[in-house]
């Protein structure tokens, strides 16, 4: 605790009230020192989730923003200094309700661990606690938040902000640090009601490689919630094993083989598989790619269906489980 509230102490920012939540008096040999700022308090009855939940703890914090942090965190002398100069954003440029902060993770002695944000992701917030306590929400937001459940934790919170329009803001200088003695984020399936999408087509373009192709279809028997119209695009295939597979899978999944003649062109390959199929929804499937849990495509599609969504991507992966391939960013 000595350590944060150090740091504070040292900002050249001063418009700060330190609230120490849970302890009945601050023991510090300069205690007085905290005068140049707006105050130091101990609350013995407070915590975090009441500050998020219940209103009766208002009075004891009078900022317009509120940053947590557990004890053990420092700041660099001009971190909120850089937080309040977000809060100026340019014209046209909504203020932000909710700042999230690049930050690392460091004991004495250790080497520092970087955590760089993505900024502000929805999804990635409801899956995993990415974020940590290195964020600021204003009293706004918070009070916007109060429902009649408590938050069981930080990234709780978090996680209700995922549902609708928020103004965000990302700090990505690296001016906040972590205790590593906090728990370090995990991901879990992400909890979403996602909407079910009416029909979906999965368009395989393929040449032979009756192996390849067999082993990228084996997933659709294990699909629960999705009867997919399977169309296979193919270009000029004589593989006798290829042409038993074609029948197979027109027998068992009523798949539709789309024959394409003239000089092999990928492109042209995919657009016609997407012309042939019907669905709402079209998955482009290369023969080379092995789905390993078939709910992960189902939630692909799922998230296909949503209004803001246009396009969904995969992370693909090695056997040996390194990354292939881990999505675009489109300007």
């Amino acid at each position: 605790l000595s350590h944060t509230l150090s740091s504070l102490l040292g900002q050249t920012y001063r418009n700060i009230e330190i609230v120490v939540a849970g302890v009945h008096e601050i023991d510090l040999p300069d205690v007085d020192d905290f005068t140049s700022l707006r105050g130091l308090f101990a609350e013995p009855t407070l915590d975090a989730l009441n500050v998020l939940s219940d209103p009766a703890h208002d009075h004891l914090w009078r900022g317009s923003h509120l940053v947590f942090a557990a004890a053990g965190t420092t700041f660099d002398t001009d971190a909120f200094a850089l937080l309040n100069r977000m809060l100026s954003p340019l014209r046209g440029t909504p203020m932000p309700d909710l700042i999230v902060c690049d930050h690392d993770r460091r004991d004495a002695g250790a080497v520092p661990q970087p955590c760089f944000l993505p900024g502000w992701d929805p999804d990635l917030i409801v899956s995993m606690d990415y974020v940590g306590t290195a964020f600021m929400a204003s009293r706004k937001l918070i009070f916007s938040q109060r429902s009649a459940e408590r938050p069981n934790s930080l990234h709780g919170w978090l996680r209700t902000l995922a549902s609708g329009p928020l103004a965000v803001g990302h700090l990505t200088e690296t001016v906040m640090h972590l205790p590593t003695a906090l728990p370090r984020p995990s991901a879990e399936p992400a909890d979403m009601r996602l909407p079910r999408p009416r029909s979906v087509a999965i368009v395989i373009p393929n040449r032979d490689q009756p192996k390849l192709l067999k082993r990228c279809v084996g997933f659709v028997k294990a699909l629960e919630n999705l009867s997919p119209e399977l169309v296979i695009v193919d270009h000029a295939s004589t593989d006798p094993a290829t042409l038993a597979l074609y029948a197979e899978l027109q027998e068992k999944h009523g798949a539709r083989i789309v024959r394409v003649h003239g000089r092999f062109n990928f492109s042209r390959m995919v657009n016609m598989g997407v012309a042939a199929a019907t669905a709402d929804v079209v998955v482009l499937l290369n023969n080379d790619v092995e789905i390993t849990h078939p709910r992960q495509l189902e939630l692909m599609v799922a998230h296909a269906m949503r209004p803001e969504v246009g396009v969904v991507g995969a992370r693909l992966l090695y056997p040996d489980g390194s990354v292939q391939h881990a999505g675009i960013v489109l300007q």
